[in-house]
């Protein structure tokens, strides 16, 4: 049971229990299904400050089920007169057709049918959205089973309205939403601007307004075209950023034109200016739309646009940008900001739980294992059985550098982890590298320390959670 999957205001006494239930999950290749409705399923009932609701009902499946059902869906039902409430499942049903084990395979036979399992590679790779593994193998599953997984998360099937009574009907739910953002979104006329002239004292040069107006050159454009994510989700066109990188010796003079003429004319066509809006949840399990961020989807012609105005400002965000901004300006991070609130923290020492602070645990007693359970938790969900057993070594290997040793960095570059979490994330790393699966423990070929290594030596080039600890606090001087 994850810290979001519970509201108290006592401490929790069950993390052990919590964690036997969760190292059970893992080892048998189960993974939860989800939910809608309530948040809790379970109550003690009780009144103020003494009420404890909590996730305690759940459903749980494993990678083959998920496959044979992928909308398949867990509703969370009212309370009658138990303290639990009762779940629901809901399934579809699928046909399967077995091909045939007597076809003759023939040498054009062969060609087009790898062709066609890369193609369906590609597509499960492109709709997982598991950017980080490399292709090269047949994985399909696993990107069949995270596509469904992300779809299945990011689907709403009831919202609770403003007055917390719940949507069930698709077409209300639709219409709920779209009101809520064209309230949220909607604009007013400003006819006078003076109150404008005092936020900010900074102002641009006359050369560097020269350098801002220069004209685009094909360079600045292909420059702008490749730092854009290869994979990042389609607009409306439906084309990803991979398609210009790959023909951009055949569509290069069409877009290169297309760019140049939006900046003489400085005018944008509708048609690319129109956006899909996904809404991604905040929480584990969303009940209202305030609870859900929207993301635009824009087609690749205006991400260009805005790569190169980016790429134009961003010289001269040092000055127009006030010292006390550390976010996205070259040379300053947001640690220095938990670094400056940890001291003040360490200086008042009066509240007794201070929370968190851009994902960061404001520590202000002790430091104990309890504060980076989060941390683990999330690689725990990262490092799920079901997924070693669908990809390769290599494939795991992929994992372990790209997901799992990038969720602690951003605390390990402000604060020394105990040992004991080293040991747990080095733990989890490991035992997911060689495949450890439900009640068989697989045998560990190599020793951790030998992993680790630099590849240069025969090794993996893994990193040990407290090596990477130490380097990324040598950055704080």
């Amino acid at each position: 049971m994850g810290q979001t999957e519970r509201r108290s205001y006592s401490q929790n006494n069950q993390n052990y229990r919590c964690k036997k239930f969760s190292d059970n999950v893992n080892r048998c290749g189960l993974m939860d299904i989800g939910c809608s409705g309530l948040k809790f399923t379970w109550s003690n009932n009780r009144q103020g400050m003494s009420n404890t609701m909590e996730r305690l009902d759940r459903a749980l499946c494993n990678a083959e089920w998920r496959t044979v059902f992928p909308k398949g869906a867990v509703c969370n039902l009212p309370r009658t007169y138990s303290d639990h409430s009762p779940i629901m499942v809901h399934t579809e049903d699928n046909l399967f057709s077995a091909a045939s084990n007597s076809l003759t395979w023939n040498k054009d036979l062969i060609v087009q049918y790898n062709k066609t399992l890369f193609q369906e590679e590609v597509l499960w790779f492109q709709k997982s959205r598991a950017n980080w593994i490399t292709q090269g193998e047949r994985i399909t599953k696993f990107f069949h089973t995270s596509a469904i997984n992300r779809r299945k998360k990011l689907r709403i099937d009831a919202l609770k309205d403003e007055h917390g009574e719940w949507i069930n009907n698709p077409l209300l739910v639709k219409n709920h939403i779209q009101n809520y953002f064209i309230s949220l979104f909607n604009s007013e006329p400003v006819s006078n601007l003076d109150h404008w002239c005092n936020i900010t004292t900074h102002k641009i040069s006359h050369d560097d307004n020269n350098l801002l107006l220069r004209n685009i050159s094909t360079e600045e454009i292909w420059k702008a075209v490749k730092i854009i994510s290869a994979f990042k989700a389609p607009g409306r066109d439906g084309f990803q950023a991979i398609f210009y990188h790959k023909f951009w010796d055949v569509i290069e003079v069409n877009v290169c034109d297309f760019i140049k003429n939006c900046f003489q004319s400085k005018s944008i066509p509708p048609v690319v200016n129109q956006t899909l809006i996904a809404l991604f949840p905040k929480t584990v399990i969303p009940e209202n739309i305030k609870q859900f961020r929207p993301i635009s989807l824009c087609n690749v012609s205006y991400k260009i646009l805005s790569k190169i105005l980016v790429n134009r400002i961003r010289p001269l965000l040092q000055d127009l940008v006030g010292p006390t901004q550390s976010s996205f300006i070259p040379g300053r991070s947001t640690h220095d900001n938990i670094i400056i609130t940890q001291e003040l923290i360490h200086t008042l020492r009066k509240k007794k739980d201070l929370g968190r602070y851009l994902g960061v645990p404001l520590i202000h007693s002790r430091i104990s294992r309890n504060i980076y359970n989060g941390t683990i938790e999330k690689i725990q969900k990262k490092l799920s059985s079901w997924k070693a057993k669908a990809l390769s070594l290599a494939g795991r290997t992929t994992v372990i550098q790209s997901v799992s040793s990038s969720i602690p960095s951003y605390i390990m570059q402000i604060s020394k982890l105990p040992q004991s979490i080293c040991k747990q994330i080095d733990k989890l790393n490991r035992n997911f590298l060689w495949g450890d699966l439900e009640r068989r423990k697989k045998v560990h070929l190599v020793n951790w320390k030998q992993v680790c290594k630099v590849k240069q030596e025969g090794a993996l080039g893994l990193r040990r959670a407290e090596d990477q600890n130490l380097a990324l606090l040598t950055k704080l001087g």
